[in-house]
């Protein structure tokens, strides 16, 4: 099988149970995928075997002849199943890796984030998911170098730091780095990393709402609430009666 990650992302579909071991190609010109059932992502059942044609970044014809196939890179499915691209509405590519926990964030170095991210993309797109919102905590300059071509990944919609009020969920502070506002000293780690924007009120929500349009965010992410602590869960052994 001989397909290349960035033109699966940039085509939309997912190709399942296919194993990815080729380099970039691009995304430019046609491929025909042969032998391949296909899931329309609405209908109950799956088409018979067929073929594909994807011209540059669309999907051109479905079930043509593939009588003259000399003008188009062939790519034989093997009976397995071509569908449209998954979709994850909630992300966060800097955080599926890290830990534990808030700690384990603020201690890691921006190379580390930048590997953690590199890592969930990847996976993503391998498990089918061409597009991706990333909702707090990454910015813009990771999703264009994927467009690019120079990492693996799917398209990223991005929503830029986390805004949160002192003390709210997108609070990553330590309990021993007091708040810049009082410091003039930016201690968090992710706050200096633009992963989390402090707004305690209205010129400082529009300042970090603006930031991160500024940065080229989709949307705005922001904690409205606070979170929680996490707590040791205890589990009490049942007293099962044993067989004799």
């Amino acid at each position: 099988m001989n397909i290349s990650v960035d033109r699966l992302r940039c085509y939309g579909i997912a190709l399942l149970l296919l194993c990815f071991t080729t380099p970039s190609l691009g995304a430019e010109g046609s491929v025909l995928f042969e032998n391949v059932y296909v899931w329309d992502g609405v209908s109950t059942t799956r088409s018979s075997l067929t073929n594909v044609l994807v011209e540059d970044d669309s999907i051109a014809a479905v079930g043509i002849d593939v009588s003259d196939t000399s003008a188009y890179e062939r790519i034989n499915g093997g009976g397995r199943t071509l569908m449209p691209g998954l979709i994850d509405s909630h992300v966060h590519l800097t955080h599926t890796f890290a830990g534990p926990g808030v700690q384990g964030l603020e201690m890691m170095t921006w190379e580390e984030i930048g590997a953690v991210a590199v890592a969930s993309a990847r996976e993503h797109l391998m498990n089918g998911f061409t597009t991706v919102r990333d909702m707090g905590g990454m910015s813009t300059g990771f999703k264009r170098h994927i467009d690019s071509g120079l990492l693996v990944g799917p398209r990223i919609y991005a929503a830029g730091g986390y805004i949160t009020q002192t003390g709210g969920h997108g609070d990553f502070r330590l309990r021993s780095q007091p708040n810049s506002a009082y410091s003039g000293v930016q201690h968090s780690n992710l706050e200096r990393l633009g992963i989390a924007r402090f707004a305690d009120g209205v010129p400082e929500m529009l300042t970090a709402v603006r930031e991160n349009f500024a940065g080229g965010a989709a949307y705005i992410k922001i904690h409205a609430g606070g979170g929680f602590p996490r707590k040791k869960i205890r589990y009490t052994r049942c007293n099962i009666p044993q067989r004799n």
